[in-house]
């Protein structure tokens, strides 16, 4: 579920950036290029809006948006924009014309947090990225990080295992107790000559039936058959002494029955 929900949310989000940036590029005043000073041109790849000038090759991207591209989509970008290098070694922002700063891949703006690049470079670094990353991958554990690891999940089992038996143990206490209470806090109130009203509550909720048993024979009647803290039934009211017996059914199965009420005819 988890997984579908971040699914979603990242495509609306994705979406979102596709259209909040566009609307930038109909309505934004011309950005010139930090590098020859001619016009930047909005282009798109994949879910990434990005500024290029169409003179040197440089590439302009606002704040994060170069994040969002992939290894794959830089290297097609490098096809596109076969510009190696920068003519100049100092820049200013097009966006608010502040210093942009070199951060070791990029010249960036660290007032609107955009970045002046080539192709060439975010293909660099992407690899450096994804080099590092796979080299975490497949680094073997060392003998401490096994014993911690070991270690924790022996700790998760060992409390996963107290809380599942602790569980249950005070499902079969509840039960028990809200059974043994029902003979002390039943009701039996006369409807009419003929019917005769039961009820009773609980402080958990559980599926009840009424068990009764006469001279002659025994019976049964459900009460509630979905788990209910108020429990009600009205009966035929009986001939003779009958006796009644609540059975108490827990949400995980478990049963227990009351102690015995009397029914005078």
């Amino acid at each position: 579920m988890g997984g579908i929900v971040s699914y979603l949310f990242n495509t609306l989000w994705v979406f979102y950036r596709i259209e909040n940036k566009m609307q930038i590029c109909d309505n934004d005043e011309v950005m010139k290029c930090p590098n020859c000073t001619k016009e930047l041109a909005p282009e798109k790849l994949g879910s990434t809006v990005y500024w290029k000038c169409s003179k040197c090759g440089a590439l302009w991207f606002d704040n994060k948006e170069s994040d969002f591209l992939t290894l794959e989509e830089a290297e097609m970008l490098e096809k596109e924009n076969p510009q190696t290098s920068l003519s100049q070694i100092e820049f200013s922002c097009p966006r608010d014309h502040k210093e942009l700063k070199f951060d070791g891949h990029y010249f960036r703006c660290f007032s609107c947090g955009g970045v002046l690049t080539t192709a060439k470079a975010i293909v660099e670094e992407k690899s450096a990225k994804a080099k590092e990353l796979s080299g975490q991958i497949n680094r073997p554990f060392t003998l401490s990080q096994l014993r911690s690891v070991t270690i924790f999940a022996a700790v998760t089992l060992f409390l996963g295992i107290n809380y599942f038996l602790l569980q249950n143990f005070r499902t079969k206490i509840t039960t028990a107790s809200q059974a043994a209470e029902i003979a002390h806090n039943i009701a039996l109130r006369p409807v009419n000559n003929n019917k005769l009203a039961i009820y009773f509550s609980t402080d958990e909720p559980f599926r009840s039936a009424a068990i009764f048993q006469n001279s002659s024979q025994e019976w049964q009647q459900s009460i509630n058959d979905h788990p209910e803290t108020n429990h009600f039934l009205i009966i035929e009211r009986p001939t003779e002494l009958t006796n009644l017996r609540v059975r108490l059914t827990s949400p995980k199965g478990e049963a227990q029955l009351s102690e015995v009420v009397k029914i005078a005819p």
